[in-house]
């Protein structure tokens, strides 16, 4: 099961990109959660340092001194593998979200469609990366299927 951390500055969006994540998942029989759905750039930048996230969609520009790019640097100190969708009216930044290891760039307004079909690509994604480990001599090895 896939853990979902949302942010955005603006509540009703936020709120409803929840929702409407939900219901895509529901839709397509996908195993995810909604583990944080924050208007708080400090709060999801604490998150994201103490707990297990897969899935970080941001704004990029947040009413705060810290912005969605500065969110997923810190994440990607820590966590390689967390797939991160920025979603923003700002396409000057997209070449920044690049060097992050983004996984899609969804500009503003957001369609259901639009956002169903890269939550799909993001579920195929990760079930070809699904690798199998055995521990032989205390260390984890990768087993080729």
């Amino acid at each position: 099961m896939l853990k979902f951390v949302l942010c955005d500055d603006n509540i009703h969006t936020v709120t409803q990109f929840a929702k409407t994540i939900k219901k895509i998942l529901d839709k397509n029989n996908l195993e995810g959660d909604i583990s944080l759905a924050s208007v708080s750039a400090e709060e999801v930048y604490e998150y994201v340092q103490k707990n297990e996230v897969n899935v970080l969609v941001l704004d990029i520009q947040l009413k705060s001194s810290i912005t969605g790019l500065d969110i997923a640097k810190k994440l990607r100190e820590t966590n390689k593998d967390c797939y991160i969708i920025f979603m923003t009216a700002h396409f000057e930044f997209a070449m920044m979200a690049y060097k992050l290891k983004t996984f899609d760039y969804l500009p503003k307004p957001i369609t259901y469609e639009r956002l169903e079909d890269t939550l799909i690509r993001l579920y195929e994604d990760v079930e070809c990366m699904k690798k199998t480990y055995l521990k032989i001599d205390s260390r984890d090895t990768l087993v080729d299927e």
